[in-house]
């Protein structure tokens, strides 16, 4: 977790995205378990984490016994920033 970076997650469970404000501009991801994400962010023991070298979720929820809780990780797939090129014709 060296080069991730604390991030503040927008998450739609129902239509499995997460939106990350990274360096001042906010993308959008696909997350394919969305449930999972669900319930690590309930639980989470600290700010989620991006690692854009992997481009996963990196987030932490508590274990017994273990004081640095378990990290889970959640690979995220960025839709495309492609706009439509039509054109309406009248």
């Amino acid at each position: 977790m060296e080069h991730s970076v604390p991030v503040l997650p927008l998450f739609d469970l129902h239509r499995a995205v997460i939106d990350l404000n990274l360096h001042g501009s906010w993308r959008s991801f696909h997350v394919d378990d969305a449930p999972a994400v669900s319930r690590a962010l309930a639980d989470a023991v600290a700010a989620p984490r991006w690692d854009a070298a992997s481009s996963s979720l990196l987030i932490r929820t508590p274990v017994t016994g273990n004081t640095a809780g378990r990290t889970h990780i959640f690979s995220l797939v960025e839709f495309s920033e492609a706009r439509p090129k039509a054109k309406v014709v009248r």
